[in-house]
């Protein structure tokens, strides 16, 4: 299948902007910067004489449309919000670049440099370069395809490391959600660490079909399953009859975590926990504020590479004892 690749180039403080713009016109996005390629580069993640950081500090963000006569409208639309963002000025934006790339060449060009990695107690292994798994090692067996998650990023990094630590330490979480799931990462992850009813939204169908390929790939099919909607879809709705959410995990942008955030507090459990990422230090106010106003308190917060994540409960109410 044909697509066109949308393309952005700003500055940080203009990127989170930029991509929920994206993420609501098509889908999603991928945002390329330049602090995360030098963070990549020096741990030796990425091949070096492949990949360079970009001198200029510019992030870069894209998006996908299936290549489509009736997706010009989504384009104008796209180029109109762009001109509105300049206008409000949160920091320099370019021009709209659009290109017709095949799936198959975007989901196979970055292999060379993905590698298998190490964080927290997962082990993210490239399904197409397999290695030995160390004793204790959670695999997490991931062909991302054109769907956002492999680890690389700050806020994948941040939310599964998390997880790994929330999990058993609250010893009793049973559902989960992983909104935004993407490559469908996160939830491998909540099922490797032993949750067994596992929710996997995105509105991406893309994404959907990557992370239940993903799934099935690690065996975890069983536990996590795989809709295309968000949390006031149908199928997420019945799901959520079947009793109390312990725990959600959103890698969102402050955007759409502050506009989600009601729709969280009435999935989450009154003792439930939300682990959330993918804030631009800049925007961190926003994303507090939007939370709070739904009745979730911030307890925690951690930063890599100006990317925030924070663990949340729902306000005036004890943590659950494990």
């Amino acid at each position: 299948m044909r697509y066109l690749q949308l393309t952005v180039r700003c500055e940080p403080a203009a990127a989170e902007a930029v991509a929920d713009l994206f993420i609501r016109l098509t889908g999603g996005a991928e945002i390329h910067d330049p602090r995360d390629v030098a963070a990549a580069l020096q741990e030796g993640r990425w091949e070096a004489t492949d990949l360079e950081p970009d001198p200029s500090g510019l992030v870069t963000v894209r998006g996908y449309l299936p290549a489509l006569a009736q997706q010009a409208s989504q384009r104008r639309r796209l180029a109109r919000g762009l001109s509105r963002l300049r206008r409000l000025g949160p920091g320099w934006i370019g021009r709209l670049a659009v290109r017709p790339v095949a799936e198959e060449d975007w989901a196979e060009a970055w292999k060379a440099h993905f590698r298998p990695l190490s964080v927290g107690p997962f082990l993210i292994v490239p399904s197409w370069d397999p290695v030995d798994v160390p004793a204790g090692a959670l695999p997490l067996y991931l062909d991302p395809g054109m769907a956002f998650g492999t680890g690389q990023h700050a806020t994948t990094a941040l939310c599964l490391r998390w997880l790994a630590e929330v999990v058993p330490a609250t010893g009793r979480v049973r559902r989960a959600v992983d909104l935004g799931t993407g490559s469908g990462i996160l939830a491998i992850a909540l099922a490797r660490l032993g949750v067994p009813d596992i929710l996997a939204l995105d509105v991406d169908p893309v994404a959907v079909r990557v992370a239940r390929e993903n799934v099935a790939r690690n065996g975890v099919g069983a536990h996590v399953q795989v809709v295309h909607g968000s949390l006031d879809s149908a199928p997420a709705r019945t799901w959520r009859e079947g009793g109390p959410v312990d725990l959600v995990a959103a890698n969102l942008t402050a955007g759409l975590l502050a506009g989600l955030a009601p729709a969280i507090a009435g999935f989450l459990a009154p003792d439930g926990v939300l682990v959330a990422s993918g804030i631009v230090r800049e925007r961190r106010e926003e994303a507090v504020r939007g939370l709070a106003a739904a009745g979730l308190a911030v307890e925690e917060e951690r930063e890599q590479d100006g990317w925030l994540a924070v663990r949340v409960r729902p306000l005036a109410q004890p943590a659950r004892q494990g």
